[in-house]
């Protein structure tokens, strides 16, 4: 009876080791699939918060660079502003400069050397001067200096003073104007002042 207590016995073991090794060999198929599975869980969850993160950055850029592009036109517009104004405030004071000019008596020897300079470079008879209204009073003196048969008239056109000299027959016509040379220089000015604006 020994002998069958001792045999049940030993397979009694022998049944237990062999099924305490199915369970570790078992259990040890379950960990790794669960390792597995946690780390594909892991890498899955990595990628996706990279997508979201990539996604919330460049968001976060596109309206980083929406408000950047707004300041910068706030910035230009204000730039825009002050220029124009600094220009006006110089050309309102050339403006005064030159009504001071032309209601003084240097202004009448301006229009004289003017005429002057046109007989040197036209003296065909049959021209003509357009002045300003209030210059009507130098009409005399600049067909003098002209030194040759003129005509002078007054056009409406110029506001400044000085004058445009016309000859019908080589149709040659030259602006003398105080107003074509304010214009001229308000063009140097804005291309040359050093107030532009990138």
């Amino acid at each position: 009876m020994k002998n069958i207590e001792e045999v049940v016995r030993y397979i009694e073991d022998e049944i237990s080791k062999t099924a305490d090794a199915e369970c570790s060999s078992i259990l040890a198929e379950v960990n790794e699939a669960k390792a597995k599975a946690e780390e594909e869980l892991y890498k899955e969850a990595k990628k996706d918060t990279q997508l979201q993160l990539a996604s919330q950055l460049a968001e976060i850029e596109a309206e980083a660079a929406i408000e950047i592009s707004k300041s910068n036109s706030e910035t230009t517009k204000k730039l825009i502003a002050k220029r124009e104004a600094y220009t006006e405030m110089v050309f309102a004071e050339v403006i005064r400069t030159l009504n001071e000019f032309t209601a003084s008596k240097d202004y009448e020897a301006f229009l004289i050397k003017k005429a002057q300079k046109m007989a040197a470079v036209c003296s065909l008879d049959g021209s003509a001067f357009l002045i300003r209204k209030q210059d009507e009073k130098y009409a005399a003196a600049i067909s003098s200096a002209y030194g040759h048969q003129c005509e002078v008239k007054i056009d409406a056109s110029i506001a400044m003073g000085g004058f445009i000299f016309e000859n019908a027959l080589s149709h040659a016509v030259y602006d003398e104007t105080l107003d074509a040379a304010f214009k001229d220089q308000h063009e140097w000015f804005a291309n040359h002042s050093g107030l532009i604006i990138q």
